[in-house]
């Protein structure tokens, strides 16, 4: 995170502290000597090479979402590590405990008939299809005849229908204002427009896959959650929406040193609106794209 985005943080914890809104780390409840010991190792944390300085501005200064007990629970976690861990180990036992706090957030709110739109880059969903439903796609080559399928809209089969689109959560995006079109922001039919401003790992799209992207409504009984740090865990391109954001979360784009030479200079590069759901089947699907 460059230091202008650092300054923007800072300021925005100001103002929002100034109505009366502060972020979950500071309205829970430790011990003094506790969080005297959990803003050292922080510190020392966000001082280190690498995505310290991002997680720990999230966790420290922007989630809003997360309760406080569910946020004592994740800052003890680490505590157990004593005052000079090995960087490696603390980020593990902070993915750990990330992964038993998620899908905490509290459910999000959107416009009635909402569709959802998800991202999924080309070789990562054959690649996936192949190690969870061997049996149905017992090589690439099957893989790929599906995705054609629901590229060209064709009726999928019951069994289809039922093959899930995620082991774990999923990260949707959304429109609010056009409850239909969940990429009604793509005007370049391209790619990077999907990857920038969603904020997707950047190192599958180096290989030179292409994205997927699905309109999809949810089926009855699954319910949207808002994202807390505990959902994201260690991924970098992850950040809270500002206090005044209580519906639902919103993206961290790609900051503009990544998008040279994959958008015009000019782009309005925006945040979307984001939020989570357990896995659904592709019976939901409504249109898949393909994007180079």
């Amino acid at each position: 995170m460059a230091d202008r985005d650092y300054t923007r943080v800072r300021e925005h914890r100001r103002r929002t502290k100034r109505m009366g809104r502060v972020p979950t780390f500071d309205r829970m409840s430790i011990r003094n000597d506790e969080r005297r010991a959990l803003t050292a190792l922080l510190r020392r944390w966000s001082a280190e090479p690498g995505r310290g300085r991002v997680l720990v501005a999230n966790l420290t200064q922007l989630e809003h979402f997360m309760r406080a007990p569910t946020m004592r629970k994740l800052c003890r976690a680490l505590l157990t590590l004593g005052p000079t861990p090995d960087i490696v180990d603390l980020e593990v036992t902070y993915l750990k405990i990330c992964h038993r706090l998620s899908g905490k957030g509290g459910p999000a709110r959107t416009p009635s008939g909402i569709v959802l739109g998800r991202a999924v880059e080309e070789r990562v969903l054959e690649k996936w299809l192949c190690e969870h439903y061997s049996a149905r796609f017992a090589t690439r080559a099957a893989a790929k005849r599906f995705i054609e399928k629901l590229v060209a809209g064709r009726p999928l089969k019951t069994g289809e229908q039922k093959i899930l689109m995620s082991t774990h959560r999923a990260w949707v995006t959304f429109d609010a204002g056009s409850p239909r079109h969940p990429f009604w922001f793509v005007h370049l039919d391209a790619a990077a427009e999907v990857r920038v401003c969603l904020g997707l790992d950047p190192i599958p799209s180096q290989l030179g896959s292409r994205l997927l992207v699905f309109s999809y409504e949810l089926p009855s009984g699954t319910d949207l959650v808002r994202p807390t740090i505990a959902d994201a865990a260690l991924f970098q391109f992850f950040q809270p929406p500002p206090f005044t954001r209580t519906e639902y979360g919103e993206t961290r784009p790609w900051p503009r040193q990544f998008v040279r030479r994959k958008l015009p200079r000019d782009y309005p590069i925006q945040s979307r609106p984001e939020a989570l759901h357990d896995p659904v089947g592709f019976g939901g699907v409504i249109r898949t794209r393909r994007l180079p």
